[in-house]
């Protein structure tokens, strides 16, 4: 992963300053880099990459970016959003809470999302900002109380709500064999009997599990 973002970071250098492909290489450098990586992500945000404007929307992409590994914390997000506290402000805040590469942060963002009333948007946004693909070891403690949480998210929420929950929570980023049987349990055991629509986008997400590992062992 380091490599591969170092590659575009070396192309985003040679970028055309202000060209769209210096736009689009930020934000995949930005997805990409690692927590040795967070000075050059830091250095962007301050304005020192010639001709790369820093709208509302790249700078809260990159404030979130460092918050994602751990570089910024809630009073920087606070800060951001007291500079811009519009609806669009408030969005990135949302998901950059859930970032938080902390156990209490991701709690919270948990109780959020599994108990408390949000509009969809916000809960999109908790959503995305609670599964970070550089959070794989810290999410693992999320794998079981995905699976306890499934029928009652179901059952007592709207489709809109369950649906977003059991797609975008599945514990996709711990690729394993163990979560393809823990998901295999589960639909033999628990949800037996559970909504024909749950099984049938709980057994998607396992085959989606199921094809990364086959790619998996075909590289190796």
């Amino acid at each position: 992963r380091e490599k591969c973002a170092t590659k575009i970071y070396e192309i985003l250098k040679r970028a055309k300053a202000g060209d769209d492909f210096q736009l689009q290489f930020t934000r995949i450098f930005a997805s990409l880099a690692t927590n040795s990586q967070v000075n050059l992500l830091s250095e962007i945000l301050a304005g020192k990459l010639s001709g790369l404007t820093l709208d509302l929307d790249m700078r809260w992409m990159l404030t979130n970016a460092l918050v994602e590994r751990g570089a910024l914390t809630q009073e920087d997000l606070d800060n951001e959003l007291a500079l811009d506290n519009s609806l669009a402000a408030q969005l990135h805040h949302a998901l950059g809470l859930a970032a938080i590469p902390t156990k209490a942060a991701k709690d919270l963002a948990w109780q959020k999302i599994t108990k408390e009333e949000m509009s969809s948007a916000f809960r999109e946004k908790t959503l995305l900002g609670f599964m970070r693909t550089t959070q794989r070891e810290l999410l693992a403690a999320w794998i079981d109380p995905y699976f306890e949480n499934l029928l009652e998210m179901w059952g007592k929420k709207s489709y809109d709500i369950s649906s977003s929950y059991v797609e975008l929570c599945y514990p996709g980023l711990q690729i394993s064999e163990a979560v393809v049987n823990e998901t295999n349990s589960w639909l033999e055991a628990e949800g037996k009997d559970a909504a024909a629509g749950l099984k049938r986008l709980l057994g998607e997400s396992r085959d989606a599990m199921v094809r990364a590992l086959a790619a998996q062992a075909k590289d190796n």
